[in-house]
């Protein structure tokens, strides 16, 4: 009996049948994304598309977005002065022409006017992002770490120390490591101060990051690291948090990206309208 259960359950499982879901994409939509910085330098915004997964082309597996290039972008900061944009072709975004530095106490409106739909009216999208003034650790130490069955000096711990300002806030921070900036996205560290809010910390682990396997090493004894830091609103925070989700997937384990990441760009628009000042401390590898 247990024999003939057995073979029973064997050959459940081995049935299998086609299933034809019935998916209805979602029109595309808007996606805006800008993040202005302390640099003095030309800014940039990026407009694209969002492709449907039932896209006829192959865009959606090779995670490709449609730029667009027909639109008026403009920067306008709350003591007036506006800073029109125009379209850079060879990097498909739009760049103010003059160079503009963002200032803690300032806030910056986007404007942005697209006939996006094609139907020869265009829409008009809006944000805000607002600058808070500077906060972040006062020195760093970056050390290596054993742990079993990892090879010695391939986990780093990055630790910092400083006093936090009273009250919420939400910190992104950036690597430059031998003078080269880690600026993508998902290269991005974030978090707030629920663990120390208003108090000094010393030690306090950040992150612990690990050498690239099979090349070249990033942190070693000797080589410099810069720590930036920016104080952000925490909508911008969450968003960094929500895309880095939607891409490499959420705690608890097999929880999944969030459906719908948070913006802050009004008529409809996906993306978001952000900006880092930030501070920066420095320290050797031990």
């Amino acid at each position: 009996m247990k024999r003939l259960f057995a073979l029973f359950c064997l050959w459940l499982g081995s049935c299998t049948a086609p299933i034809d879901l019935d998916v209805t994409a979602e029109e595309p939509r808007l996606v805006i994304f800008g993040v202005l910085t302390d640099t003095q330098e030309h800014q940039t915004i990026r407009l694209q598309s969002t492709v449907p997964y039932t896209d006829g082309s192959d865009s959606y597996a090779r995670g490709v977005a449609e730029a667009i290039r027909s639109a008026e972008v403009m920067i306008t900061s709350s003591r007036g002065t506006v800073y029109p944009t125009e379209y850079n072709s060879l990097n498909d975004f739009f760049r103010t022409r003059d160079a503009l530095e963002i200032h803690p106490g300032l806030s910056y409106d986007l404007d942005v006017r697209c006939d996006f739909n094609r139907d020869g009216f265009p829409e008009r999208y809006t944000a805000t992002t607002r600058v808070l003034p500077p906060a972040g650790p006062d020195s760093l130490s970056v050390t290596p770490i054993s742990m079993p069955m990892m090879d010695e000096n391939r986990i780093y711990k990055f630790s910092i120390y400083g006093r936090d300002p009273a009250g919420p806030n939400w910190y992104i921070y950036r690597l430059r490591v031998d003078g080269e900036l880690r600026n993508n996205v998902n290269q991005w560290i974030f978090g707030d101060d629920g663990f120390y809010d208003g108090s000094p910390y010393s030690d306090y682990p950040l992150v612990m990051l690990t050498n690239p396997v099979d090349e070249e090493p990033l942190f070693y004894e000797g080589v410099e690291v810069d720590l930036l830091t920016s104080n952000v609103e925490e909508d911008f925070a969450l968003f960094i948090s929500e895309v880095m989700g939607s891409e490499g997937g959420e705690m608890p384990l097999f929880g999944g990206p969030p459906y719908n990441v948070r913006t802050n760009i009004t008529g409809g628009a996906l993306g978001f309208f952000g900006n880092l000042y930030s501070t920066e401390i420095s320290a050797i590898v031990q």
